[in-house]
């Protein structure tokens, strides 16, 4: 009876919960031991961190606390800021209270009065003083003028006359448009000059309101906490986990491929063996089928012997 044909391998599996539990095992491992890499101990002249456990569990991990000490002396210059930072706050509070009234009041401008105006009224009392300072000098141009006149024998309504005292009149109104000029710069410096004074005492006033903000701000800057001896917490060392989750699928696969190796190579041996009796098979069918003489096929019921010369006695 021939030998049959060899069965697939059954896949190699890996249990995935199994797999997850083990692998969460190894990773608080590593957790663990990076922890304790980490929990480094420090020692400086301002003091020293050192670390205990608190008795309290989270997950069954037990816990730990930082402890923070400083040196004598960095103790003691630390307990005189809490006191001077407690005397400074101090202040500060009774400062806030003092202040209180000033600050529940809005801002008021009223004690400036109103806003500076360009002021028209001291342009012409400005070029009315300009004139007056001229007028003697103007009054003597024409009277010299006429003077010139009577001399030259130019009588009063001539052509010549008109035209000798419009001279005199022209330079009258030059003089009059530069007293004009110098009548409104006169009137902006005195505005610029309300301007300056209005903006001075405002700052003035805003200093006196804000003055006592700056001392509150500057008392309590003082009184602030003061900052931890150590720095944060920074892991220093890391512990990676055994990969053990890439390991058991990575064996499982490398089964499952070895095993399918073995049985395509059992399968090929199986077809070879197969294909070489199919063969054996043919030949011998081949060469059995030749020996026979067609007298000795027509005795088969009969008996018969090899070479079919006669048949066989009964």
């Amino acid at each position: 009876m021939g030998k049959s044909a060899p069965k697939a391998p059954k896949p190699v599996q890996t249990d995935p919960v199994a797999t997850a539990r083990a692998q969460g095992e190894m990773n608080l491992e590593a957790a663990r031991q990076q922890r304790a890499l980490n929990m480094m101990e420090q020692h400086s002249p301002g003091g020293t961190v050192t670390y205990e456990p608190t008795g309290r569990t989270i997950d069954g991990v037990e816990q730990y606390r930082s402890v923070q000490r400083y040196s004598p002396e960095q103790q003691a210059l630390h307990d005189m800021g809490t006191r001077l930072a407690q005397q400074y706050g101090d202040i500060g509070e009774r400062q806030l209270g003092a202040i209180g009234d000033t600050l529940a009041n809005p801002f008021d401008l009223s004690a400036l009065g109103s806003a500076p105006t360009l002021d028209e009224g001291s342009r012409a009392r400005a070029m009315d003083a300009i004139l007056a300072r001229q007028q003697p000098q103007l009054e003597q141009a024409r009277d010299q003028r006429r003077t010139e006149l009577a001399a030259q024998g130019i009588a009063p309504g001539s052509e010549a006359y008109r035209r000798s005292m419009a001279e005199v009149l022209n330079q009258e109104n030059n003089l009059r448009m530069a007293a004009d000029a110098a009548a409104g710069a006169e009137m902006l410096q005195n505005y610029n000059l309300d301007v300056n004074a209005r903006a001075n005492r405002m700052r003035e006033l805003l200093a006196e309101r804000q003055q006592p903000l700056s001392e509150l701000l500057a008392l309590t800057e003082q009184a602030a906490p003061t900052s931890a001896l150590a720095q944060a917490y920074q892991p220093v060392s890391q512990v990676a986990p055994a990969d053990y989750m890439g390991a058991a699928y990575n064996s499982a696969a490398m089964q499952n491929q070895a095993n399918q190796q073995r049985y395509q190579q059992k399968m090929a041996a199986y077809n070879s063996n197969m294909n070489m009796l199919g063969t054996l098979g043919g030949m011998a069918l081949g060469g059995l089928t030749s020996g026979f003489g067609t007298a000795a096929l027509g005795g088969l019921g009969g008996g018969w012997r090899w070479g079919g010369a006669a048949p066989l006695p009964r």
